[in-house]
């Protein structure tokens, strides 16, 4: 791969355009921050998103390729490059009721899907919302995502301004939870927060 920008970068990761020049199709790279004070924490959630990545294929929900061990070298996940920017920054403005309806029923859709396949996301928010150019809404950031039999507990996880109440107190990821996120979501697009 041939890095060629830095397209996120948040506390724990760093998320690059690279082109692969086999194929000439440009993909996103997503390395763990070395120097955040989580760096164990961000190894060990981008090595789940990469081994969630073989369950998980839906339609608009971006995770992680299957590890090819002969190309890549490094912890890094690789992703489909979807060109666009996250739903917040892309729609820094509030929302009308029609368009908020057409959002919600496209990501409540998404996460139907996910949950079918019995899989929570665990950190829905408008930053881990993608609008493409093709101006289709993404799923992203499946870190924190985990099967529903292994979600026991919270165990951490998840945006504090996102999660629903029963989380503070140590209760299970599930469906519930993604929908308070959803409704958590919609309702910061409404007002611009």
């Amino acid at each position: 791969y041939l890095i060629e920008a830095l397209i996120a970068k948040t506390r724990t990761h760093h998320i690059f355009r690279a082109l692969d020049k086999r194929s000439e199709k440009h993909y996103a790279l997503k390395f763990a921050n070395a120097n955040s004070e989580n760096s164990a924490a961000a190894r060990a959630n981008l090595a789940h998103e990469m081994a969630l990545g073989n369950h998980i294929r839906l339609p608009n929900c971006v995770t992680a390729l299957p590890f090819d061990q002969a190309r890549q070298s490094g912890l890094y996940a690789v992703f489909d490059f979807i060109k666009g920017k996250n739903i917040q920054s892309t729609d820094a403005r509030r929302y009308g009721l029609a368009q908020l309806l057409k959002i919600g029923i496209e990501l409540a859709e998404r996460l139907h899907l996910l949950h079918q396949i019995n899989f929570v996301h665990a950190d829905v928010k408008p930053d881990n919302i993608l609008r493409g150019d093709d101006n289709q809404l993404y799923l992203i950031d499946f870190s924190l995502a985990r099967n529903r039999a292994d979600a026991s507990s919270n165990n951490g996880g998840g945006t504090p301004t996102f999660m629903a109440p029963e989380l503070w107190q140590d209760g299970a990821v599930s469906p519930l939870s993604d929908q308070y996120a959803l409704a958590v979501t919609l309702y910061a697009l409404a007002t611009g927060g």
